[in-house]
């Protein structure tokens, strides 16, 4: 049986070979095929649909499934193909809720964040401190996302209220979620975008995270420029440790915005590198304003 379901993956054509007689050594605590174990950890990353239904098989007869880094592996890698019918039957056979292991709980809150249902994604979240076990940095940002998406932003305040109580707020994807979960709640409640109050939430995330992305501070300037307190843009993008392009860019549509052509050209010539974004953002500033000529100078620099 062992050996038909071996040249059954070699039928299918996988990038590498299998080992029909694997040496059996003792792999961490269990008596385990390490070889084949290796190599069937290397196809979960790369496997079809159908190529992970026939590993299953072979993980159950060998008994790889005993291995808790395959059992994630594989349970993760079944919830990347769309849906999660074939990844909840996985879950049923590894013990369901009455499986105290967080990875693959996390495994399974993380796939229903990706193909929903959302419900499903929260639902599971519950369910699992139901069942005192601990939500970690891994669990927090999918279910901040489901909350955001069905626009349950005080079940979202909740779950910020336990992280800050777990102690997860300081890891950088909490803190990544929790910023993007504050911005999409702003959107989605039409929040009065004149106010810089209307951002509190947001600034209070960002600037308590330890790392910041080029993005998260792109984001974060973008919000301020949305509404008009170019004070604080500015003093965000002076702090920045890096820039991009859309970093400058945002910052002179900043000023474009608010009518301060002078100050957005003073930038667009700091530039260090330019898109066709920047080139028609400043162009469209003097065309606003009404001075052509500066435009034709800007067409005749860019063509050169």
């Amino acid at each position: 049986m062992r050996t038909m379901l071996l040249c059954s993956l070699r039928d299918i054509d996988f990038p590498l070979k299998l080992k029909s007689n694997p040496t059996v050594e003792f792999h961490r605590g269990y008596r385990m095929p390490s070889s084949l174990a290796l190599q069937v950890s290397n196809l979960l990353n790369q496997c079809t649909f159908k190529q992970l239904q026939l590993l299953h098989a072979l993980i159950i007869k060998t008994s790889l499934d005993r291995i808790p880094e395959i059992r994630l592996k594989f349970l993760r890698r079944s919830t990347e193909f769309g849906g999660m019918e074939y990844s909840n039957l996985i879950f049923k056979l590894m013990g369901g809720f009455c499986n105290t292991e967080v990875t693959l709980w996390n495994a399974m809150i993380r796939g229903y964040a990706y193909n929903g249902p959302f419900r499903k994604c929260i639902s599971m979240f519950d369910e699992m401190t139901l069942r005192n076990l601990k939500p970690n940095n891994f669990t927090y940002p999918y279910v901040l996302n489901s909350c955001s998406q069905l626009g349950l932003f005080s079940k979202g305040q909740r779950v910020h209220c336990q992280i800050i109580k777990s102690g997860f707020e300081s890891a950088s994807s909490v803190g990544s979620g929790l910023f993007d979960f504050y911005v999409k709640r702003i959107d989605s409640l039409h929040m009065d975008l004149g106010k810089s109050g209307s951002l509190d939430d947001a600034r209070m995330i960002f600037d308590g995270m330890c790392e910041k992305t080029i993005e998260l501070w792109n984001r974060m300037i973008g919000k301020y420029v949305s509404i008009g307190d170019l004070a604080i843009v500015r003093e965000l993008f002076d702090k920045m440790p890096e820039r991009d392009v859309i970093s400058w860019n945002t910052m002179i549509s900043g000023y474009v915005k608010a009518g301060e052509v002078a100050n957005a050209r003073d930038l667009f010539e700091q530039m260090p590198e330019k898109n066709v974004v920047s080139w028609t953002t400043i162009v469209g500033a003097y065309a606003d304003v009404g001075n052509l000529k500066t435009c034709e100078d800007i067409f005749r620099e860019n063509a050169r």
